[in-house]
């Protein structure tokens, strides 16, 4: 089967979830926010032992990912903050680029109901952009569904004030020591003021150019351990249920 995944990223997130799950006895895993749904697919092609379930609250996408159900894998329409599912019932949850699209109140509710579902001792893999990177690669608050942003450390907080033991912490774009913040804060000040045209004016191209060339990040966006001083673009947690 072929898969479509909307970002590089997103599929190495996946990728590396089922080089975990392989080595794991999960027999039950949900995918909770699986968007388009090959994310679910991709697990449920690793870990056949394992019956996959796939939860988004897009019906339009809902109605579409139903078409690529397999023998272990089916989707269910479902609210992140209220899953309809038994206390206890996974052996593993998975949710990516989930958390910054709710407000700080549903954030919790959110992984207070990921808790309810896994069984004690139960993986959960979790993963969100670090605000503060974000700010100096000038996409912070961009993307207008993005409800609330966290930083690293709210991050952590937020999962470990729910319950979850934080055993591994990995990154996605390593932010670069050494790396010329004022010139990246002065090419995102003047990125803002696109909304008089005068980045057509300077040539976007040119300008796209030094972006790539100042960005503060390592771009490859390999998953590798995150140590306490280091920053990524994207925090991957490996918690379980305690």
């Amino acid at each position: 089967m072929s898969f479509n995944f909307d970002t590089k990223e997103r599929q190495l997130l996946y990728s590396f979830a089922t080089n975990i799950l392989k080595n794991e006895n999960s027999k039950l895993i949900l995918d909770v926010a699986c968007g388009d749904g090959n994310g679910s697919v991709l697990i449920a092609s690793a870990v056949r032992s394992a019956e996959v379930i796939g939860v988004d609250i897009n019906i339009e996408l809902f109605k579409e990912i139903k078409k690529i159900e397999t023998q272990n894998l089916k989707f269910l329409y479902g609210d992140c903050r209220n899953l309809n599912f038994e206390n206890e019932m996974f052996d593993t949850v998975v949710s990516f680029h989930t958390i910054e699209h709710l407000s700080s109140d549903d954030q919790r509710l959110f992984i207070t109901e990921i808790k309810r579902v896994l069984k004690f001792g139960g993986i959960f893999l979790i993963a969100t952009p670090d605000v503060d990177v974000w700010r100096l690669q000038g996409v912070a608050g961009v993307q207008k569904d993005h409800i609330k942003e966290l930083t690293k450390k709210e991050f952590l907080d937020i999962v470990h004030n729910c319950g979850f033991i934080v055993k591994n912490i990995y990154g996605q774009g390593i932010l670069k020591k050494n790396t010329a913040f004022l010139m990246r804060r002065v090419l995102n000040l003047f990125k803002k003021i696109d909304i008089f045209k005068l980045r057509k004016l300077i040539y976007y191209k040119i300008i796209d150019s030094i972006d790539t060339k100042t960005q503060p990040i390592e771009l490859d966006f390999s998953i590798t351990p995150l140590y306490s001083e280091e920053k990524a673009s994207v925090v991957l947690l490996y918690c379980r249920k305690q």
